[in-house]
């Protein structure tokens, strides 16, 4: 089996807590993005793979137990925003939460996945490169143009 992580920053104004930076991030996923997971949820979802609730909804509610995309939250607050998924294949859980430096503030994603079995361990290998090149991406994306 693999495992694989990563972590993404992006500056974000000082009065940002983790919740706002998720809520924004989230919220925010551009449509292209969007469509991109619904075509992914079609063809691995016959593999038994998780596939989203709701897919390419931004309208969601941050709250324990609620979904956003692929994110069903464990754990909110103004601290730390926690969520992920599990299925046959793969495990992953991604934070949201705010690091401050004497540069300012940022916002930090951090994703870490497992496969839990080989074909988790493909989906895993073919996927991680566009995600870590996609994460950076969407949090520019998301990220206020002025601080």
């Amino acid at each position: 089996m693999v495992s694989f992580g990563d972590a993404h920053f992006v500056k974000v104004p000082q009065s940002w807590n983790a919740r706002e930076f998720a809520s924004t991030a989230l919220g925010n996923t551009p449509m292209w993005l969007l469509n991109l997971l619904k075509i992914r949820d079609r063809i691995v979802g016959k593999l038994g793979f998780a596939t989203q609730d709701r897919p390419g909804a931004r309208d969601f509610h941050l709250a324990v137990g609620e979904t956003a995309g692929p994110f069903r939250f464990t754990e909110v607050s103004e601290t730390v925003v926690r969520g992920g998924s599990q299925d046959t294949h793969i495990a992953f859980e991604s934070s949201f939460y705010i690091a401050t430096s004497t540069e300012g503030s940022y916002g930090v994603l951090a994703t870490q996945a497992r496969s839990l079995d080989r074909l988790g361990s493909l989906y895993l290998a073919l996927i991680w490169p566009g995600h870590k090149a996609l994460m950076g991406r969407i949090l520019q994306h998301a990220a206020p143009k002025k601080i």
